[in-house]
């Protein structure tokens, strides 16, 4: 009971931000959404672009559609106009989704603190309405924490368990699952949030969330249906077609998804992102390092700090040592192997010793020395009690204290 309550909270603090925010910025734009829909739709090119911004703008494709099936029904927009809009739309409410994406829990309350303040002690209209949408925008991530604790305990439900086997075993139960829930909570981006929530919590699989993803974006479709009832013909065509577009649109991708090839291209894309964008650094390998020792690693071999174009490494002994050791701080409890010409004994005992690694990579000084635990261990003084008997009949020449009978 405490987890759907937990749930349950969550989402409706989610959905309330969400409302918050979208209804504040769509207060801040005022009448200028409508003309730039009513001037932006030239083309058709146009018309997608014009989706993309507005829907950018008031963080809901629901809002940019139903807008634009009611200029349709008025007359101001033909019905090729608008499906440019409906298409730049989709495309649109993916910001919302990334902004989901930040781990922002741990600033949620500073962030409503602020809206509040804005919102409750301001006289200007304007700053009040900024401070309206920064709450909700507080709400909204506070909301996801909450939510986000609360279906943890799901990875250890039968039910659950049962659910996701079977959209393993068919994918069209998870486009169901997905447009069912979206089409019930009237928000795919609360849907999405659920869906990351569960993957951060490694509930669910990529390949159980993707599906049900196609599904909402069919369920959110629904909006738009529903104001096209008894609007004119033009109108309905225009909520019609954003059904007929993300139907479509899965109707291409889940096969792909199904061949491999969807999530081919999603890696490569987000790999060439993510290196566009200033690659990634050490911090953020520690934290891929917490989810990986999450996910029941044994131990981390450390032999890269991140991949940035502005990494410069210089070359010397020890010279990842201390990536390991940030991991190694990141990860307590998990062993950790440090690399990086090590082929000193002194200086892979004194890793080891000082704590910044658990084990150092001896592959490079094995290659220059076949014999290098040997030799490591005399040169650290130290004797090798107890040697099967083959080791001692080949000790090396200039050390053959080394093996104690």
């Amino acid at each position: 009971m405490e987890m759907l309550f937990m749930v349950l909270g969550g989402l409706g603090l989610f959905l309330y931000g969400i409302k918050l925010m979208s209804s504040g910025l769509q207060t801040i734009a005022g009448d200028r959404m409508r003309i730039i829909l009513e001037k932006g739709t030239k083309t058709p090119i146009r018309g997608v672009l014009t989706g993309i911004i507005v829907t950018g703008l008031i963080q809901s494709s629901s809002g940019t559609t139903v807008l634009t099936v009611g200029l349709v029904n008025s007359g101001l927009l033909t019905l090729r106009q608008a499906i440019g809009v409906i298409m730049g739309a989709n495309i649109g409410t993916t910001v919302t989704a990334y902004l989901i994406g930040f781990k922002l829990a741990d600033y949620a309350l500073p962030i409503v603190f602020v809206g509040v303040l804005l919102l409750c002690f301001s006289k200007n209209q304007k700053i009040s309405t900024i401070g309206q949408s920064i709450l909700g925008f507080g709400l909204l991530f506070y909301g996801m924490d909450i939510m986000g604790n609360g279906l943890q305990p799901l990875a250890h439900t039968q039910l659950f368990n049962d659910l996701m086997a079977q959209v393993d075993d068919n994918p069209l139960v998870g486009v169901g699952i997905g447009a069912g829930l979206t089409a019930v909570v009237q928000s795919s981006a609360a849907t999405i949030g659920i869906l990351q929530e569960l993957a951060y919590q490694h509930v669910i699989t990529y390949s159980q969330a993707v599906p049900i993803l196609f599904g909402d974006n069919i369920g959110t479709t629904v909006t738009a249906l529903i104001a096209g009832i008894g609007a004119s013909v033009a109108a309905r065509r225009a909520s019609l077609t954003h059904f007929i577009f993300n139907v479509i649109g899965t109707l291409i991708f889940l096969p792909l998804f199904l061949l491999g090839i969807f999530p081919w291209l999603v890696e490569n894309v987000t790999n060439i992102l993510f290196f566009a964008a200033g690659g990634w650094d050490v911090e953020e390998c520690a934290v891929f390092a917490q989810a990986v020792a999450q996910g029941g690693a044994a131990y981390i071999h450390v032999s890269g700090g991140g991949l940035t174009p502005d990494q410069r490494i210089a070359l010397a002994p020890g010279y990842q040592v201390g990536l390991a050791a940030r991991i190694k701080a990141a990860v307590p409890g998990l062993p950790v192997i440090a690399v990086g010409l090590i082929t000193e004994a002194e200086l892979a005992s004194s890793i080891v010793g000082t704590g910044q690694a658990d084990m150092v990579g001896i592959g490079r000084a094995m290659l220059y020395d076949p014999r290098w635990p040997w030799h490591a261990a005399a040169a650290l003084g130290l004797t090798i009690p107890g040697a099967p008997r083959p080791y001692l009949r080949s000790k090396p020449h200039n050390v053959k204290e080394l093996f104690a009978d």
